[in-house]
């Protein structure tokens, strides 16, 4: 699904048990309202699932110190010959990250554009032809449309509410142009892929997912869905919906990432992926290459510490670190570059006069500068789990079936990365 980063474009952009672990807020929760930032520390939508849980005495893969070893070097394979040994751990601000927006069909002054799936859609039935706009329902309480039964049909399309400034991640060379939409009026969520807007203002989509929140306005979005599932389709490798796992601009500046973050990695094992994810697009055979949807952490005990303090790392980095001691990380794509933590898109921000927060002026870089490389991350001290459907979490259950593997939607073939950057050029600048 993913289109290889070119080198140079890359580096402009910067490039079994476990148990729930609970946050204070920093500030009064809002939920349930438009425009809300769902990752900010207060407003994390995703607390009580699989999202906020520790992984330290996880179940651990036999081959973990392997992967570790592997992962160490992994980049290596995808870089020239200046960078080999040099760039290895990055960032996702704009490529690879997908925004969140939230909105409320049943306002006046919701924004109803026609949202049209390209004919290449694996699910173009996430949108049901809708008549009319959002209306008091019978028993007066979500609100309720007029929605035809879903159907194959590669000229399903009709109207949703979507932001008049909502733009997809990745606008750049290499990003899947993904966003999702949350509707708080009815709670379907809408992820999508390949996401172009048109002139007159409607949206043409390559694919996407469709689900729906059992309480869209409460603190937790995903209590009756704690693996953070899609009821159909996908707009993620790996199946998960990882919107919810990437790195809140908040809580970066806020000093700890309260949840699993989501990063992508040079490449993953070619044909297997581990739960949640069911579907990969990897491209590595050995037997110990991550798999797409694996947990990685950190140990958190007194020598590993001890090997951590020493490596110097930056206050950006010491985040990192505390974040895959605390609940680790999982793999979600491949960038054919180098291991890079996904951010929360700056449009959350930009789009209500906000500072960007990753460059100047905004609350990350006021708090711990460029965060374009965490170079000291120390792959070779992380363990890698061994999730399956069946590991059971005392906080909310097994999942009781494993989705079929759908095919990978793939808008334009993928381009073999040439360019090679030049050393004087600055990382990550958008």
């Amino acid at each position: 699904m993913k289109k290889a980063l070119s080198l140079l474009a890359a580096l402009l952009l910067s490039a079994s048990a476990l148990t729930f672990l609970g946050t204070t807020p920093a500030q009064a929760a809002s939920f349930g309202v438009v425009n809300q930032d769902v990752m900010s520390p207060a407003n994390y939508v995703a607390k009580g699932s699989y999202a906020t849980t520790t992984p330290q005495g996880a179940p651990v893969s036999s081959l973990s110190a392997q992967t570790a070893a592997m992962v160490d070097t992994l980049p290596d394979r995808y870089l020239n010959d200046f960078w080999k040994g040099r760039l290895k751990t990055s960032t996702n601000r704009e490529n690879f990250t997908i925004p969140i927006y939230t909105v409320d069909s049943s306002r006046a002054d919701a924004n109803w554009v026609t949202v049209k799936m390209q004919s290449y859609a694996l699910y173009p039935d996430i949108h049901p032809v809708m008549e009319g706009k959002a209306t008091a329902s019978a028993t007066g309480g979500t609100y309720g449309f007029q929605i035809t039964p879903f159907q194959s049909n590669t000229k399903n399309y009709g109207k949703v509410v979507i932001p008049a400034h909502a733009e997809p991640g990745g606008p750049l060379p290499g990003g899947d142009k993904s966003m999702t939409v949350v509707d708080i009026a009815t709670g379907i969520v809408r992820g999508y892929y390949v996401a172009d807007k048109q002139a007159d203002g409607s949206w043409l989509m390559g694919g996407g997912y469709l689900t729906t929140l059992n309480s869209p306005k409460s603190t937790n979005w995903f209590d009756q869905n704690e693996w953070l599932k899609t009821e159909r389709g996908t707009s993620s490798v790996g199946g998960v919906m990882n919107e919810f796992l990437m790195a809140g601009a908040e809580e970066i500046a806020a000093g700890s990432i309260n949840h699993i973050t989501s990063w992508t990695f040079p490449s993953t094992r070619a044909g297997a992926a581990m739960w949640p994810a069911y579907q990969t697009d990897g491209k590595l055979s050995e037997a110990h290459a991550p798999k797409m949807g694996q947990r990685f952490w950190i140990p958190n005990d007194a020598a590993t510490n001890a090997k951590i303090a020493a490596l110097g790392l930056s206050s950006f980095e010491k985040v990192v670190v505390k974040n895959l001691q605390e609940y680790g990380g999982i793999v979600t794509d491949q960038n054919y570059w180098t291991m890079a933590l996904n951010l929360q898109h700056p449009v959350t921000f930009t789009a209500q006069g906000k500072p960007n927060p990753y460059l100047p002026g905004g609350i990350v870089h006021d708090k711990h500068g460029n965060v374009d490389l965490i170079n000291k991350i120390p792959w070779t001290l992380t363990k890698w789990g061994e999730i399956t459907s069946s590991t059971k979490l005392p906080q909310f259950g097994a999942p009781t079936s494993t989705p079929k593997p759908t095919a990978t939607p793939t808008a334009t073939a993928t381009p073999t990365p040439t360019a090679t950057p030049t050393p004087t050029v600055q990382p990550g600048v958008a």
